[in-house]
């Protein structure tokens, strides 16, 4: 089981920030987490003896295998001075994180159980059923329809289909954090879109925050391209420290690579420019940023449940009437 549930690292960084504002010390904090199990003892320790030995927080948490993202958000917090922030975004992050996914559970649950036993039943069918069929369909003279003919012929390799569907599925889950795959992943247009959100809203917030307390651009890119956890974004703050140390402004340099991050990222960096509130600006476009996400993670799940029952429906729809079409047919020729 998963010791750092989204569930668990939201509780984690609530309770964190709040023993941390009403003036209680890092370590303290920690040892009263821990001995309340809100995190595994064992990790609690080595975070508590980290720490007193003069490791930065941040390197600690990645000692007991946080995710990236929460070490890339308390690290940069490090930098500049500010990390209540940065916990109580991360408290936002995987709080939202966890509901999206206990509901993206309760959506596909009941469609996966029917997915899950019309698999079963298509792969009895393509070995037991099918074949008793198809030998009795064709010991008669009159032609059998295409549908009827295409069913057939999938139920030969159904269970080949079904064996690499599985085999692609676990490959998806256990090799989701691979670099390589999250680059495949996003081709896919919806993954592509989802991800220019996370990194608009990742990247205002950070900058913004930093830009807040007074860190120059040119040492606030260089650090963001150290914690970024993801290699595309990376590469993109590589190439816009790149052309600042050639004395680009960051205006410029945005709207000429707009494919990275949404559109409003560029035109919030142009009005921050003019009206000098760039950083305000930011950390606000990064909160609009979530709620468009979240607006548009809804949408999604209000279609997904319908698309997967309809699906399901008329593949059983054409598997059923592709066995009974022969029958009328066996009908009117014996008339």
């Amino acid at each position: 089981m998963d010791k750092w549930r989204d569930e668990k690292i939201a509780m984690f960084s609530y309770h964190l920030k709040t023993m941390l504002e009403n003036g209680i010390s890092l370590v303290e904090s920690v040892q009263m987490i821990t001995s309340q199990q809100i995190i595994p003892k064992k990790e609690g320790n080595l975070l508590i003896q980290m720490i007193q030995t003069g490791e930065s927080f941040s390197a600690a948490l990645q000692a007991i295998r946080l995710p990236a993202i929460f070490c890339a958000f308390i690290k940069a917090a490090e930098h500049h001075g500010d990390v209540l922030f940065a916990l109580k975004q991360c408290h936002r992050y995987y709080l939202s994180r966890s509901k999206w996914f206990r509901k993206l559970k309760q959506v596909t649950f009941y469609p996966f159980f029917i997915f899950c036993s019309l698999c079963i039943g298509l792969i009895f069918l393509s070995l037991v059923i099918l074949p008793t069929f198809s030998e009795l369909f064709q010991s008669f003279s009159f032609e059998l329809p295409y549908t009827t003919k295409l069913v057939f012929t999938l139920s030969r390799i159904f269970p080949y289909i079904f064996l690499f569907g599985f085999i692609l599925l676990l490959f998806c889950i256990f090799g989701r954090r691979n670099p390589r795959f999250q680059l495949v992943m996003k081709r896919i247009p919806i993954i592509t879109t989802y991800y220019r959100y996370r990194y608009t809203q990742y990247l205002s917030l950070q900058l913004g925050s930093f830009m807040t307390a007074g860190v120059p651009m040119l040492s606030t890119i260089s650090l963001l391209e150290q914690v970024t956890p993801w290699p595309d974004l990376c590469k993109y703050l590589e190439s816009t420290k790149r052309k600042l140390i050639h004395g680009a402004t960051l205006s410029n340099i945005v709207q000429e690579n707009s494919s990275t991050l949404l559109p409003i990222f560029s035109q919030t960096v142009i009005l921050g420019e003019e009206t000098g509130k760039l950083g305000e600006m930011l950390v606000q476009l990064s909160t609009t940023t979530e709620e468009w996400l979240t607006e548009r993670l809804e949408r999604w799940m209000a279609y997904l449940e319908p698309i997967l029952t309809l699906s399901i429906g008329l593949i059983m729809a054409v598997v059923v009437i592709s066995l009974f079409l022969p029958m009328f047919g066996l009908i009117q020729a014996v008339q």
